[in-house]
This record gives structure tokens, C-alpha cells and sequence, in this order.
């Protein structure tokens, strides 16, 4: 799990167990970042993490509840079983980027707006200072930032939260395929070339192309994947 993230939920847990929260609700989004000292970014990754784990229900504007969960088996559950990474689950998730991903991609060609495009360019901009340098480790984290953004282009805010409850096992699986692609010469021009056309597609409104190139992407990573999980 990417260490701020790990870190703020640790804290927020240590919080609701020490009783900070009697009636069972977080405050609101913006005062709690306040509160922790934190971005409103970081702070709903942490929220919607602990909402996967079964500690939290985020109930959109009625606010966010603490379940009543036992906070330690939980946090221990989920990443022993993250680190486990049975191959079923990791098979599922690419199952569910496929069906996620490329509607999705077709919907943020349509519907993204100024704000969308941006992120996606950040993103696209940090993997390219990445394949010129020696080292990738940031490149999992903009990687999965870059899916999300254009996931969240398509303005469906059930699509962008069921893809955020997964973004932890999206990081690793992500990281994992990055390993191989450089061992694979050609393909890390190839990827990147794949991520240029996805971000010019969503931008200029080519529904067909976004989907096409991002079937094509995904293709690709499930291949390098597997090539280590036979």
C-alpha cells in the first residue's frame, strides 16, 4: 500500500479507536483534512480504502460512518490478503478493468472536460520524465492515476468509486506488469505510445478510438502479467 495512504489510515483507525467519533461519524471531507493536515485527494483514497476493508460506509451526503467492524482483523485481513495476491483475484481484477475500463474510456471521450484533460496530461507528462530516467518507482502510482482520471472522465460516479475501492490491488498489479514491460524491449515505447493515444483520443472526442486503444492496452499488461503467473 503507497505509504501516505498507509499511514493516514493507520491514523484514522488509531482515531476511531480511541473514541474520537461517539456517535459513529467521521466529519466532513473538507473539515477532516483540515483537521489531519492533509489533501482532500489523499484523504478520500484513505476513506474509500477503509470502506472497502468493511471499516467505513461512505453514504454520499449523509455523511461517513464508522461500521462497528473490528478495526484490527480488518487491517489485517486485507493486507495479508493483498500480499498473499491469490492469481484468482488478480485475474478478476483484469476481468473488471476490461469491463470498467473500456466503456468507460468511449464515456470520457464524450462527457471529460478541461479539468479531466489535465490530470490525464500530468500523469502522461510523469511517465514520460520516467522512461527517460533509470529508475520507474513512481511509475506504478502515475499509471493508476492515469487509468483513474480517465475512468473518472466519464462523469459516473458509481464507476469512478468502484474503481477507487480496488486502486490498492490496482497499484500492485500495475507495478508488477511495469516490471516486466521493461524487461521486454520495444513494448515500454509501445505502452507509452498507447497511453499518448488514449489521453489525444479522450481529448478530442474519439469515442471508437479511446476504446480501441485501451482493449489494446489492456491486452498488453494482462499478457505481461501473466508472463509471471503462469
Amino acid at each position: 500500500m503507497e505509504s501516505k495512504r498507509k499511514n493516514l489510515i493507520d491514523r484514522i483507525a488509531g482515531l476511531i479507536e480511541g473514541g474520537e467519533f461517539p456517535s459513529g461519524k467521521l466529519p466532513s471531507e473538507r473539515d477532516f483534512a483540515e483537521t489531519l493536515g492533509v489533501s482532500r485527494g489523499l484523504l478520500r483514497e484513505a476513506l474509500v480504502t477503509m470502506e472497502g476493508m468493511g471499516i467505513l460506509d461512505i453514504k454520499g451526503r449523509e455523511g461517513i460512518y464508522v461500521t462497528g467492524r473490528d478495526i484490527a482483523s480488518s487491517l489485517d485481513g486485507v493486507i495479508s490478503g493483498v500480499m498473499l495476491w491469490p492469481h484468482e483475484t488478480m485475474d478478476q481484477l483484469m476481468e473488471m478493468r476490461r469491463l470498467v475500463e473500456i466503456p468507460a474510456s468511449g464515456l470520457a471521450a464524450r462527457r471529460r472536460d478541461e479539468s479531466d484533460v489535465n490530470r490525464m496530461k500530468k500523469c502522461l507528462r510523469e511517465l514520460e520524465k520516467l522512461e527517460k530516467s533509470s529508475t520507474d518507482a513512481d511509475g506504478a502510482r502515475w499509471d493508476s492515476l492515469l487509468h483513474m482520471s480517465v475512468v473518472d472522465g466519464a462523469k459516473n460516479k458509481l464507476l469512478s468509486r468502484v474503481f477507487e475501492g480496488v486502486a490498492l490491488l490496482m497499484e500492485r498489479y500495475i507495478g508488477d506488469t511495469r516490471r516486466r514491460l521493461f524487461a521486454n524491449p520495444g513494448l515500454p515505447d509501445e505502452v507509452l505510445f498507447q497511453h499518448r493515444e488514449l489521453v489525444k483520443s479522450v481529448e478530442i472526442g474519439d469515442e471508437r478510438r479511446a476504446m480501441e486503444i485501451t482493449e489494446d492496452h489492456l491486452r498488453i499488461a494482462d499478457r505481461l502479467f501473466r508472463q509471471g503467473h503462469p
